[in-house]
């Protein structure tokens, strides 16, 4: 899961012939996005496939890391008029997004090549300890868009992006058949998710000084200028040749599905069990936490960041049995499962993964790799153990993302599943 390449070593499929489609919004408002991809005569291929947009933002605003991820709270998948993915909580798109990246890539990917995507580093750094050298970075390749507000000629900024389709259909590399239509429906998230307020005053242009005046930026969501979904569809003989069987026979698309849910450690308590049976055994799992307070959205602190908040010890528990390697107690202990989860221990092929000092300070989150863990016959009940060292002052959430294999069925009538 954390080492995707771009071509499976057992695809000698070529692709000589492709089109891009750009694919105009259905709709575009303040509750979300939707696009329809209507069926084609070639093969859709999601993973390089991306939603292409732009926003206005006032220059005592910066976009907070992972920015195009946090627009959206969830992102819903039709094939053929039938629904793949649900949601889990309001974070789904929020936080997988930031366990994945900061999983799968290295400090220097991120910060040369991601910056498209709303992706400027490995930080998650409430307003007040972004420096200017980190304001600079994200407003750099800006254009300056000049808005009249209250008598004003503020300085406002725009931003273009190209984002990723952040599912996991789109996280695999075979392309679906010929005439299947998807239908994708980005919900929105609140902008207090996505933006930092840096300084209280918004410059002021004007032809014969420069001023600023106070300004807050008040809209419920950070509104989405020009949205174009571009899908990419491959054609070639060979392609035709592998697809062909699919006329008569299912074809069938494996990938990972992850939600986020969110159960509440209540305050006044110290020690937590946490019931986590609910559907099938997952193949990973990713578990942070953090207070309620820094989860309802400010454009003063990083709805992303994560500490240990005082973590005793962790532990996951399978059918009440504990798990070799648990509980994790040091920070130590839980850098190297998180080297171990994704690979990266003792791995000479490594590019590297977040760095020690980095996942203790603001990326303090906990992979568990239930491939790697002992088979238990017959496991049904996961539990996880928490201890503080001393009883929570308020609410905290457990957020817990299950990663779930899944196999996409679509018949040649046309039916969809997924089991």
């Amino acid at each position: 899961m954390f080492s995707f390449t771009k071509v499976s070593s057992n695809d000698s499929v070529g692709y000589r012939d492709s089109k891009l489609l750009y694919i105009q919004p259905l709709s575009n408002t303040k509750n979300g996005l939707e696009f329809l991809l209507n069926t084609q005569k070639r093969y859709l291929k999601l993973s390089d496939s991306a939603l292409a947009f732009s926003v206005d933002l006032p220059d005592n605003y910066i976009p907070d890391n992972d920015f195009c991820n946090k627009l959206f709270e969830n992102i819903i998948i039709d094939v053929d008029q039938d629904t793949i993915s649900k949601r889990g909580s309001e974070f789904d798109n929020t936080m997988s997004s930031l366990f994945l990246n900061k999983a799968m890539f290295d400090e220097n990917y991120m910060e040369s090549t991601m910056s498209t995507q709303g992706v400027y580093d490995l930080f998650n750094l409430d307003a007040d300890d972004i420096d200017g050298q980190q304001v600079n970075v994200r407003q750099a390749v800006c254009t300056v868009v000049p808005k009249e507000i209250d008598g004003n000629k503020q300085k406002w900024l725009r931003y273009d992006f190209i984002l990723p389709l952040n599912h996991g259909l789109a996280r695999t590399y075979e392309p679906l058949p010929a005439k299947t239509e998807l239908r994708l429906k980005y919900h929105r998230a609140p902008s207090s998710f996505a933006i930092m307020k840096i300084s209280e005053n918004v410059t002021v242009l004007d032809d014969q000084a420069l001023l600023s005046t106070p300004f807050t930026f008040d809209q419920l969501v950070i509104p989405i200028i020009k949205p174009t979904f571009r899908a990419l569809y491959l054609k070639s003989p060979e392609l035709d040749s592998k697809m062909r069987g699919y006329e008569q026979y299912p074809f069938e698309i494996s990938y990972l599905d992850y939600v986020v849910r969110k159960p509440i450690l209540n305050d006044g308590e110290s020690d937590f069990l946490v019931d986590l049976t609910k559907g099938r055994m997952p193949s990973y799992a990713v578990f942070a936490i953090a207070p309620l307070s820094r989860l309802t959205g400010s454009d003063k602190e990083c709805i992303t960041k994560f500490t240990r908040h005082d973590l005793k010890s962790f532990e996951i528990l399978i059918d009440n049995l504990k798990i070799e390697g648990f509980p994790l107690i040091t920070n130590a202990d839980f850098y190297n499962n998180f080297l171990v989860a994704t690979d990266r221990y003792m791995n000479p092929w490594s590019s590297g993964v977040l760095p020690f000092i980095q996942f203790v300070e603001g990326n303090f989150f906990i992979i568990v790799n239930f491939e790697q863990l002992e088979k238990i016959e017959g496991s049904t009940h996961i539990h996880v153990k928490l201890s503080f060292n001393k009883a929570l002052t308020e609410k905290f959430t457990l957020l817990y993302m299950p990663m779930t294999q899944r196999v996409l069925t679509i018949t040649p009538d046309g039916d969809v599943s997924v089991d």
